[in-house]
């Protein structure tokens, strides 16, 4: 780890990353050294390559696609815009903001205004572009082309058969509380989602408070800090990440997810936790959906190699009533009780059927199917098989040695603190300190652990 990451953890130890407190990890691990590059918060990872991209940015070569960043937070007061802040001012300054652009008149993005300021800051040649508190859905077909195109060409303002043409140079920043993207838009961002617990801001306690006048005194150190870790990774011979990058943004993630992997953070493109404020409401649900099956079905096949389950139309079209999943394909459904379960069933209308059907049939193809990516690198596999009535929706997983574990501590009610406790008796690290094979090997072990902890 780089000589200056020290001082950015304790900077950001505070910030209620979605992941987890930077200060809660290192009070279960006792040191940095002790703590794997995995289990560093995802969101966290994602604001050093904010800060990155904005320190280093003559890395990236001339028209070179860039991420935007996108810093969503549940609730009001969370430290998103202090967050960003932070990483504008130790380059540019004191922030310069402005809204998302908004129709009065039918309550949704102004493409037209949209367009207007991504010109202008084409022609001023402005480093970013800061849109501060967006409360609509981010969906935009001018931002969408000005994120992967090299010169942008407008109209000069004022003169209508004038225009002109220019390098994009700029990164796209955006802030907001429970941000809704597009589809496409999702792609083109990385998100730090913060999370705070409190119902209230003003009641949770911190111990070092920050405001953009303080960032501006130490912007020198802040700046050297995040400089370190670019240094750091030259040192190394720039190597690229550990995993895949963004398709479409590759030279952009093999420089900046390079930086925060050769910094010893981990893999900057770790797939997000699902959330339901992102995408559309199809992706989101058929995301759940998968989440439910692997959640709810599998409780007894976590432990075999590769857990797999079969599940007709009619199970799923349950499973999704019982769960508030594709709601909108209820409409003209009509319920029934079942007296030998005791349960509710439901009966979709003829067009209900039809919609659902098809989007199983495009989300679980048969033959080679389709594949959804879960917390800690595990992933599931969806595919049918068959037709008509006899058609079958298979779900397979595939879990890392901590996927596994983490699912077995779910099912069965296990909580960390009991967890740690337990492999402090055996000699081993917690679990925050423990790598994968680690993990395989607690799994291995499974049945003891549940006798000593007499779940």
């Amino acid at each position: 780890m780089p000589p200056t990451a020290p001082y950015l953890l304790n900077l950001y130890r505070e910030f209620p990353f979605q992941e987890g407190r930077i200060a809660d990890l290192l009070r279960q691990a006792g040191s940095i050294e002790a703590i794997p590059a995995d289990r560093w918060p995802r969101s966290f990872r994602v604001h050093l390559a904010c800060m990155t991209t904005l320190v280093a940015t003559a890395l990236l070569p001339k028209g070179c696609n860039r991420l935007g960043f996108a810093y969503n937070a549940n609730a009001s007061r969370s430290g998103k815009t202090l967050l960003l802040q932070s990483a504008i001012c130790p380059v540019y300054g004191w922030t310069c903001g402005r809204t998302w652009p908004v129709s009065g008149s039918q309550n949704k993005s102004d493409e037209s205004e949209l367009r207007k300021a991504l010109d202008a800051v084409a022609m001023e040649g402005n480093p970013y572009v800061f849109f501060d508190n967006v409360r609509m859905q981010v969906e935009s077909q001018a931002l969408e082309a000005f994120m992967t195109m090299p010169v942008w060409t407008g109209r000069v303002m004022g003169q209508n058969t004038k225009t002109f043409s220019a390098p994009i140079n700029a990164t796209i920043l955006l802030t907001g509380n429970n941000l809704r993207m597009s589809v496409d838009m999702v792609e083109r961002f990385l998100t730090c989602d913060l999370f705070v617990e409190e119902a209230e801001a003003q009641t949770r306690p911190i111990e070092n408070v920050m405001e953009q006048p303080w960032i501006m005194q130490n912007r020198q150190q802040i700046f050297d800090s995040v400089m370190g870790l670019v240094q750091h990774w030259d040192a190394m011979g720039r190597p690229p990440p550990p995993n895949r990058v963004c398709r479409g943004f590759e030279t952009f993630g093999n420089t900046i997810g390079g930086i925060v992997a050769a910094a010893g953070f981990g893999d900057l493109f770790e797939r997000r936790p699902d959330s339901e404020s992102t995408g559309n409401s199809v992706d989101n649900d058929i995301r759940r959906l998968a989440t439910h099956l692997m959640l709810e079905d599998f409780t007894g096949k976590l432990l075999d190699p590769i857990p797999r389950m079969e599940f007709t139309f009619d199970e799923l079209v349950q499973k999704s009533f019982q769960d508030g999943i594709f709601h909108y394909y209820m409409d003209g459904a009509k319920e029934s009780h079942d007296n030998i379960n005791d349960i509710t069933r439901i009966h979709l209308s003829a067009k209900g059927n039809a919609q659902f059907g098809t989007q199983l049939k495009h989300y679980a193809p048969e033959k080679k199917g389709r594949t959804w990516e879960l917390p800690h690198n595990s992933r599931v596999h969806l595919q049918s098989a068959g037709s008509g009535r006899s058609r079958r929706y298979v779900a397979t997983l595939h879990l890392t040695g901590r996927g596994r574990l983490h699912l077995l501590l779910q099912h069965h009610g296990i909580g960390l603190v009991s967890l740690d406790q337990w492999l402090e008796s055996q000699g081993m690290p917690i679990l925050a300190a423990c790598t994968d094979e680690d993990c395989k090997s607690i799994v291995s072990v499974w049945a003891s652990l549940q006798r000593d902890l007499q779940v």
